[in-house]
């Protein structure tokens, strides 16, 4: 129930909440960053196989959607209403303040390549997976950071102990959806290297029989 308050104080709130909104608006650029990446490597990389993997990504974007969402809308308006609200009864005047929702512009699908056209070229490949790694870490280095800022938090009132008891699985979940996605361009793209590498040289083996006129 609340009702306790143990020294709160506004400006330490306020930067807390700063800090949050900071780390919050990362995760999104980190997922918007990705969502890029993945575009930029479909240039580079076209047919079936970086097809599955689009797919993949496409399937489990409702998913991260809905938890950048979480992080950077629902959480980051119940704290800066509440900030707000310690505020405003420091004055003498407690008011329910709310600051209606505003969706953040939302992460795009990826559109599939053209399927009966193979391209792979490997050093772009390699390149824009690398970017996908970095945009992934720095996902998982904010989510880890926000967790600690919210249990933080809820040593200084009642009602921010009880702020929402579900983002530690929130931000495991989008953990997890990232990782899973990293870990199938990952895999997929080492296997279609290797299966260039290995029937490139199948066909020059054959191209060479081309210098054997005798050969029947």
């Amino acid at each position: 129930m609340a009702g306790n308050i143990q020294k709160l104080n506004l400006k330490t709130l306020e930067s807390k909440y700063n800090t949050y909104r900071t780390k919050a608006t990362n995760v999104y650029s980190n997922l918007e960053n990705i969502q890029k990446s993945l575009v930029k490597l479909t240039n580079s990389w076209t047919g079936k196989r970086i097809n599955m993997v689009i797919e993949i990504w496409n399937k489990q974007l409702l998913s991260l959607r809905n938890n950048v969402d979480y992080f950077g809308i629902k959480i980051d308006d119940i704290l800066h209403e509440m900030l707000e609200q310690y505020t405003l009864m420091e004055m003498g005047r407690p008011s329910n303040v709310s600051y209606g929702t505003v969706r953040i512009q939302q992460i795009k699908d990826v559109p599939l390549t053209d399927s009966t056209t193979i391209k792979f070229a490997s050093t772009a490949v390699k390149a824009h997976i690398k970017e996908v790694e970095a945009f992934s870490n720095n996902i998982e280095s904010n989510i880890s950071s926000i967790i600690k800022e919210l249990d933080e938090l809820q040593v200084y009132s009642d009602s921010l102990k009880s702020l929402v008891t579900n983002y530690k699985s929130v931000g495991n979940s989008m953990i997890t959806d990232i990782k899973n996605v990293l870990k199938t361009i990952s895999e997929e793209s080492r296997k279609a290297l290797n299966d260039v590498v290995v029937t490139e040289q199948y066909n020059e083996n054959d191209a060479k029989r081309a210098t054997n006129t005798s050969e029947k």
